[in-house]
């Protein structure tokens, strides 16, 4: 069964979302502040809307983030069972832990916070983790599949100021975030998120790809 969420945000809400992805931190951010975002369910409104999230529950498993009138839209894996109850909406992890506000807290301190990604000591991950475990014995197994998750990271980028031939074309895509890994592929107009979301709909026709001319 397929569900499809969809948020809009205010420009207060969008920063959450907006700043560059670098790394696994980041993306764990960006699902828990999603989690967040629709726990709490306040939308924004008319000219409020800076920026809008949607989840898509299917055969294809994803989270899309537009922001800036549409020139930046990106897409990440959304590694969560949704289950909706009228209004209600509840997210569980594959297994089966329920993610709720306590619990996106304080994965959120242990990333951002607690920065145990990082650690460069055994000591500096392994207490955090058990202090988190104290408050939601869930805690560190939530932390282990969000990190080792796939995050299928892809944005759609309209960028007119860094226009530079087929190096970096006016409308792309950028594929993986690490410096070592990233590469570009050149589109020849906009796309909207409903073109994007076909892109990476595993149920929808293939697009394909053509050396630069």
């Amino acid at each position: 069964m397929t569900k499809h969420l969809d948020l809009a945000l205010d420009k207060y809400q969008a920063q959450l979302f907006s700043s560059p992805i670098r790394g696994k931190s980041d993306v764990i951010t960006v699902w828990m502040n999603t989690v967040k975002a629709f726990l709490v369910q306040q939308p924004a409104i008319g000219s409020d809307v800076a920026a809008s999230l949607s989840i898509f529950v299917s055969t294809m498993s994803r989270l899309f983030c537009v922001t800036g009138d549409g020139r930046k839209i990106y897409s990440i894996s959304f590694p969560f069972t949704v289950r909706t109850d009228g209004a209600e909406i509840r997210f569980f992890s594959r297994a089966g832990i329920a993610i709720d506000s306590q619990m996106s807290s304080l994965v959120l301190t242990l990333v951002n916070t607690d920065g145990v990604l990082e650690a460069t000591d055994p000591y500096l991950f392994i207490d955090p983790v058990l202090t988190a475990m104290d408050i939601n014995h869930g805690a560190w197994l939530l932390l282990r599949e969000l990190i080792l998750a796939e995050d299928g990271y892809v944005r759609y980028d309209w960028d007119t100021a860094r226009v530079n031939g087929h190096l970096h074309p006016e409308h792309h895509l950028d594929l993986c975030y690490s410096n070592a890994s990233t590469f570009k592929v050149g589109l020849p107009r906009q796309l909207t998120r409903g073109d994007f979301q076909t892109i990476l709909d595993i149920t929808a026709d293939c697009h394909y790809l053509h050396p630069s001319v």
